[in-house]
């Protein structure tokens, strides 16, 4: 539809250039008649031409006063018809001006092209489109390449901005193409050279439809992307998200592009927690780790609600015995839970009369969710907070509710109540997703919000860097490279043979699941960070040296010779070890509820056979249990992973 109507404007404005010289003509002949031959001729085209510079030689008085000298119907015309070429004619000549530096842009840019080496290519031209490139610098990025694929036709000015700027525009809807139409579309804006391509239509339908028009399988008919491309494919709605998942992992093994998938409200609460960590309450403080209890207050469950206590469950987690507490108020909170609890197995959890807890048998610690159905402006909800708060003080809190005024006036109010207790600082984080200069005027206030803090809109979180470059994709992918590899092996145990497969070989050939807990893996690693430094003190140790003592060349637990992890006894013995080592059996503790909690997030049950069709899994459930297994409680020591990993990284800084 875009090509079509830019055809139909170009032959608009070619037929009203013509008409509007013709006309200018025809005048010229009119006025100049008694003029000689040669002279007439000069002056009939000198006027035509300069009609198109907004300065005709026969102005709009000249032709008024000429038209009353020959009161005529045919001069009447005539001169009526010079009227609107004169005021038409300039306009052709800026169209034709501003196509012609279109094309000098265009050119130029592709004389540089040669000079590229990255290439994407963005679907789909929206706000959210517009806040991602906002910030985008080519100067920065001169070896990058960026075209934009809209279905509706750009601005002309718009076009002319982003033009200039460096971007590629191109007007086509692949979903309204059939066979070869697509192939010639998408070569036509390169797609068959790109690193990556980025959908980014509101419509999560949409995006899932457009992804299925690029090859998982070669030969199938669809377009065949380079190998190792990257899609990043946005969805906002958790039942596409796992049809998409499900449509990548059927074919991943003969894929040839890596897939993320992302939501604003995702990258919006992983930056809150980034910037404002969830054990903020604590780090001031004297508390063991095993005492920080996490009481989170969230208020509105719509999506950014349900992705904080979704992310809460993964980086609360700090000890095996440290308590995970979350009070959710809405005014339709029932039928938003109804949905929403779609997700857990109630095989996993308790879920009745508004409460929401993980079973004992499933993980260690405890993680319970109270739902409150309140209206956060009435008085009864500050009473309750009130209450809350006395019993078991609150240590986070977020207002993530979409009314401005509500959510200001909760802010204040939450503070007044947490001043009261005087037992520690709760962070208050207030969702400000439209007026800025109020947003502005909060951030600047340190009286009555001195400890409220703003979360980031969806133009403060995304960016085309952010996605290029994102540095919890790397990491994860770190990750998860090393628990692919990695080789813990008895004492007398002959190392396996293992192909050499790069990072991203590992990562392309793995289901969404696991690439989903590898990220939350990464998350969590700053969480650890902060957990080494706690331990530190409790323990009076230096990390490093405990972990060189132990998982080091000559460790106590495991012995590694630079490629081999190697128990120094058998797996009997060495879990006994661990589980009697403050320091390591810590880490492996925490890390096994973390990652209980996070299986369980994703809908999971325990099964006594893993089947990632059915989401069973004979290892989500407590510590205790685990090794009671025989088959189980071989994969105790993996949990020890983030301990391998920094000591690893130590090594390489040497």
């Amino acid at each position: 539809m875009g090509e079509r109507t830019k055809l139909f404007a170009n032959k608009f404005i070619l037929i009203l250039a013509i008409s509007s010289f013709a006309v200018s003509v025809l005048e010229g002949l009119l006025y100049y008649s008694n003029v000689q031959v040669f002279f007439r001729i000069l002056l009939i085209f000198d006027n035509s031409i300069s009609a198109f510079t907004f300065t005709p030689d026969i102005s709009l008085a000249d032709a008024l006063e000429f038209m009353d000298l020959h009161n005529s119907f045919f001069y009447n015309v005539v001169g009526y018809l010079y009227g609107v070429a004169v005021f038409s004619a300039p306009y052709c000549t800026i169209a034709v001006a501003y196509k012609a530096l279109e094309n000098v842009l265009r050119f130029v840019f592709i004389f540089h092209r040669r000079k590229i080496s990255h290439k994407v290519i963005i679907f789909g031209y929206n706000e959210s489109t517009k806040s991602l490139i906002k910030n985008y610098s080519f100067e920065k990025n001169k070896k990058v390449s960026v075209h934009i694929v809209s279905n509706a036709e750009f601005d002309s000015s718009e076009r002319y901005e982003l033009i200039k700027k460096g971007y590629v525009l191109h007007n086509f809807d692949i979903l309204k193409a059939e066979g070869e139409d697509i192939h010639y579309l998408l070569k036509k804006a390169e797609a068959d050279s790109a690193d990556n391509i980025i959908i980014f239509n509101d419509n999560s339908v949409k995006n899932f439809s457009l992804l299925q028009v690029f090859s998982l399988i070669k030969g199938d008919g669809r377009f065949v992307l380079k190998a190792g491309a990257k899609i990043t494919c946005r969805c906002e709605d958790d039942s596409i998200r796992e049809l998409i998942a499900d449509y990548y992992n059927i074919g991943k093994k003969e894929s040839c592009y890596d897939l993320e998938i992302v939501s604003i409200p995702e990258l919006q609460v992983r930056k809150m927690f980034d910037e404002f960590p969830l054990h903020s309450y604590y780090l001031n403080t004297d508390s063991k780790l095993d005492d920080w209890n996490v009481h989170l207050l969230i208020m509105g469950f719509g999506s950014i609600g349900q992705q904080t206590l979704l992310q809460a469950m993964n980086l609360g987690v700090v000890s095996k015995k440290n308590s995970i507490v979350v009070d959710v108020y809405d005014i339709d909170i029932k039928s938003k839970m109804e949905i929403f609890t779609n997700r857990f197995s109630s095989d996993t959890f308790y879920m009745d009369q508004g409460t929401i807890r993980i079973k004992n048998t499933s993980a260690d610690g405890t993680f319970v969710v109270n739902c409150h159905n309140l209206n956060i402006k009435y008085r009864e909800f500050i009473e309750q907070v009130r209450l809350e708060n006395s019993k078991n003080p609150y240590t986070y809190s977020v207002i993530a509710i979409d009314d401005i005024n509500g959510g200001v006036n909760c802010a204040m109010r939450l503070a007044n109540i947490f001043d009261e207790d005087g037992k520690g600082e709760t962070p208050i984080i207030l969702r400000m997703d439209t007026d800025r200069v109020l947003a502005k005027y909060i951030s600047a206030n340190n009286r009555t919000f001195s400890n409220v803090q703003l979360m980031d809109d969806m133009k403060g979180v995304i960016s085309l860097e952010l996605i290029l470059n994102k540095e919890i994709n790397i990491m994860a992918k770190e990750f998860h490279y090393f628990y692919s590899a990695i080789q813990i092996i008895d004492k007398d145990e002959t190392p396996w043979k293992s192909e050499e497969n790069s990072m991203e070989e590992f990562w392309n050939h793995t289901s969404m699941f696991k690439r989903e807990s590898s990220k939350a893996l990464a998350a969590h690693e700053s969480v650890k960070q902060v957990i080494f430094e706690r331990l530190e003190r409790e323990l009076n140790i230096d990390v490093d040296e405990q972990i060189n003592s132990e998982i080091g060349e000559n460790g106590s637990l495991v012995e590694y010779n630079g490629e081999i992890w190697r128990l120094m006894t058998n797996e009997d013995d060495f879990i006994k070890a661990l589980m009697n080592d403050k320091f390591a059996g810590f880490i492996a503790d925490l890390e096994h509820r973390r990652w209980c909690y996070f299986v369980a997030s994703q809908g999971w049950r325990y099964g006594s056979v893993r089947n990632d069709n059915k989401k069973t899994h004979n290892c989500l459930q407590p510590v205790d249990k685990l090794l009671q297994g025989e088959r189980t409680k071989t994969t105790y020591k993996y949990d020890i992973m983030s301990l391998m990993l920094r000591y690893v990284n130590n090594k390489n800084k040497q």
